[in-house]
């Protein structure tokens, strides 16, 4: 699974807008979505660590999926 449909899926699961996202991480909804649409796939190690907690993802296994992409 790659790190784009990693990060879309958990936050439809969440039931999450990107906007609330945005508000909650303080990571700019554009750039969420960049990540999800696999427009920019290395995002630094702080974003991807609030996702995780955000989203309820298990932080090693994420950034496992993300140093393969």
């Amino acid at each position: 699974m790659k790190l784009s449909e990693v990060l879309k899926s958990a936050r439809k699961e969440k039931g999450l807008r990107l906007r609330q996202v945005q508000e909650t991480t303080g990571i700019s909804n554009t750039y969420i979505s960049q990540l999800e649409n696999g427009k920019n796939n290395s995002p630094s190690a702080e974003v991807l660590y609030k996702l995780c907690l955000l989203y309820g993802l298990d932080v090693n296994s994420t950034f496992k999926i993300a140093s393969e992409q």
